[in-house]
């Protein structure tokens, strides 16, 4: 892939970051390590060619566009902006390489994040183009200024992702990030993209997970200032007791949500045919809600088998249909979510954040050894416990 993407794949060139991710996401997890060792300080070494290294860092999706913002570095009105979605990329599948992120510019990425928070506590996708005013004033496009690029629950996941990475929440104002997740909680007790839509498993999924973490980092002492009442809701769903103004049924409501999606496999949203990618978004949402054993893992498993592609390899979106990196990873890392796959759980404890480490992570199943995903932050457990050392460490 580092030498050029199939024709297959050609369209998806400017996020060429996040198919690295996911191809070494699933080669993780399916414990593929000699390929891996092939190639890891190459790799390790394109995630690095893509960091910005300007005034705002985070990541680039893709050689071209780094290559031409470094060539325009005297040029700022034409400069390319980093992606907030490509800095999660490159973090995990940093970390998933065993990196030890201290060639990371972790300034930058601060500053990244304070340039795509909206006033409304949500994120935009990308950092906006300078425009000709701003460079005659020198002023960065900071403090939430909007872009021309979407603002929506997915990059607030990326945002709490990155801030518990790089161990520093202080490019993010998490008391309007808590109100604008809060705010897309639907009626139906899931979470949509933005507030007021309708709830889809991929937003709840990223709302979910970036309560998580907000939740852990405020346990952990990086979080110092948030939304109590927020907080208060988030200990509910997580199913940690009610406490006050929160009322105790939230957590019950989004895990019959969760729970109604599934068919064999599971749905994004009422009315809408199963797909393989949702093993993972909704499974997640289950296990970090601690309520997965509810799950027909028979039935989930018989669907994603169906999708498997028996030319290439791989899994795809439905039976019948071409796999691709996405469907392929997220099907792996959903199935290493079933108990029958992976035999621990390891989390961390919401009490005092220490992880509850174990010899081995995972278990042969027949022909299968899928090594534990972190619901949170989608990376496998391995890669987790690295970044709890990096942290132990700092």
């Amino acid at each position: 892939m580092l030498n050029g993407l199939p024709g297959s794949s050609a369209s998806q060139e400017t996020n060429l970051l996040t198919l690295v991710y996911f191809c070494v996401g699933g080669l993780e997890l399916i414990d593929a390590s000699d390929a891996l060792k092939k190639r890891r300080r190459d790799l390790i070494d394109f995630v690095y060619s893509l960091q910005s290294h300007g005034e705002i860092g985070g990541f680039f999706g893709n050689l071209n566009d780094a290559t031409q913002n470094r060539c325009r570095e005297n040029q700022p009105e034409v400069c390319i902006g980093t992606n907030i979605a490509m800095t999660f990329a490159g973090l995990a599948t940093l970390l998933t390489l065993g990196d030890d992120l201290t060639s990371i510019d972790r300034h930058g990425i601060v500053r990244q994040l304070m340039a795509l928070q909206t006033a409304e506590g949500s994120f935009c996708g990308a950092v906006p183009l300078k425009s000709k005013m701003d460079v005659e004033s020198g002023r960065l496009p900071l403090d939430g200024e909007r872009t021309n690029s979407e603002a929506d629950m997915r990059f607030v996941f990326c945002a709490a992702v990155i801030s518990f990475i790089i161990r520093d929440w202080s490019g993010v104002n998490v008391h309007t990030m808590q109100k604008f997740i809060w705010s897309c909680r639907s009626y139906e007790g899931g979470f949509s993209q933005v507030s007021g839509a309708e709830s889809h498993g991929g937003s709840t999924y990223c709302a979910v997970a970036a309560l998580y973490l907000i939740f852990l980092s405020k346990n952990l002492g990086l979080i110092q200032n948030s939304c109590e009442h927020c907080d208060r809701m988030t200990t509910a769903l997580f199913g940690l007791g009610a406490d006050g103004d929160a009322p105790n049924y939230i957590r019950d409501e989004l895990i019959a949500w969760c729970l109604f999606r599934q068919g064999r496999g599971f749905n994004g949203r009422p009315n809408k045919p199963e797909d393989s990618c949702y093993t993972f978004w909704i499974g997640a949402v289950l296990k970090m809600t601690n309520a997965y054993e509810f799950v027909s893992e028979d039935l989930l498993e018989e669907f994603c088998m169906e999708t498997q592609d028996g030319i290439i390899g791989g899994f795809a979106k439905w039976p019948g249909s071409r796999s691709d990196p996405l469907h392929a990873y997220l099907t792996i890392s959903g199935l290493s979510l079933l108990p029958r796959y992976v035999f621990v759980e390891n989390s961390l404890d919401f009490e005092d954040g220490n992880t509850d480490e174990k010899e081995d992570i995972s278990l042969n199943f027949d022909e299968w050894k899928l090594k534990a995903v972190h619901p949170a932050l989608n990376i496998s457990m391995p890669a987790f416990l690295h970044l709890s050392t990096l942290f132990r460490a700092a």
